[in-house]
């Protein structure tokens, strides 16, 4: 009987600490005409590809170049990230678990936050529920013993990679925020009470004809409400499903486009029936349509700014770019 009660006592402790690994994110706030953050940027990302289990996120606000390609995209978002971590008003600004460091992230920066617990951990389900729709899911599961009773939950949703060759010489963004799916600095939520009671929070949200879905990832975290440092944090790739079929940003043999990206203001694009097509930015707006006739098809952009854009067409889309 004795031995018996020793068991049963470790089993308990294990319980009641059984703490999960702390996702590290960084969030990087930047501007697509910022020169100082073209020359760092680079070596930013070098760093990060040392460490590929990172959380990575940026955020464009309009200050101090209100012009900005992506700022102007999401200006309200971006700016309200901003303003709640107080840096507001000058790029490039580097935060790690939500504490601000060196702007050049080296690697010590981000060495002092890994191999951390926490006492929650969060799962995330992200999944396509219609071709403009998506549903994200995130649960808050109470790990072990912990006297907080709230936090802020931020979630938001983002594209892995954007090809814009951008003022300030980027010509390829990584972890672009395009949707926050929460106030700017989080929303209050209560947290579990007991060790393994959980809570989860859902949020539906219409994408966007301009993002590539294939490359869009939502993102939760999790922090104290007080000093806004991370309790833990997440990412879940869009799981199309279903609706993988509804668009596509390859050349098919239905739909195709060359060259990519376009220098001599014009684009050939090859259909295998006749159809319309349409031309968006990526803010979203009309700046060309038309039809398509079967076979090659030539059409003139020489009035477009440099930038990216989707033709559209036969519920299929391609992105490409005017240098």
């Amino acid at each position: 009987m004795k031995h018996l009660t020793i068991v049963i006592t470790l089993f308990t402790c294990f319980c009641v600490n059984a703490q999960v690994p702390k996702n590290v994110i960084v969030e990087l706030f930047t501007n697509s005409r910022c020169s100082t953050c073209g020359a760092l940027e680079p070596g930013i990302m070098n760093t990060l590809q040392q460490y590929p289990n990172l959380i990575q996120i940026a955020y464009y606000p309009s200050a101090p170049y209100s012009n900005c390609f992506f700022s102007q995209q999401n200006k309200t978002e971006y700016d309200g990230r901003t303003k709640n971590y107080a840096i507001y008003g000058s790029t490039p600004r580097v935060l790690v678990q939500g504490v601000e460091v060196n702007n050049m992230l080296d690697t010590a920066s981000i060495n002092a936050y890994l191999n951390q617990l926490s006492n929650f951990e969060i799962k995330i389900v992200h999944e396509k529920t219609s071709s403009t729709t998506a549903q994200f899911n995130t649960t808050i599961i109470k790990k072990a013993i912990d006297n907080t009773t709230q936090a802020k939950l931020y979630l938001a949703i983002g594209e892995d990679s954007v090809s814009y060759a951008a003022p300030n010489g980027i010509n390829k963004h990584y972890g672009v925020m395009r949707k926050a799916l929460t106030d700017s600095s989080g929303m209050e939520v209560l947290l579990p009470v007991n060790v393994g009671d959980s809570v989860v929070i859902s949020k539906n949200y219409s994408t966007s004809g301009t993002w590539n879905h294939s490359l869009l990832t939502g993102f939760a975290f999790l922090a104290n409400t007080t000093n806004k440092s991370i309790i833990n944090a997440n990412k879940q790739k869009l799981n199309i499903g279903t609706f993988s079929g509804v668009e596509s940003h390859q050349s098919t043999d239905q739909f195709s486009i060359y060259p990519n990206p376009i220098a001599n203001g014009f684009i050939n694009v090859n259909s295998a029936i006749e159809t319309d097509f349409i031309i968006i930015d990526m803010a979203g707006k009309t700046v060309q349509k038309g039809i398509l006739r079967k076979g090659e098809n030539q059409i003139r952009l020489s009035n477009s700014s440099p930038g990216v854009y989707l033709v559209k067409s036969n519920n299929r889309s391609i992105r490409f770019s005017i240098n």
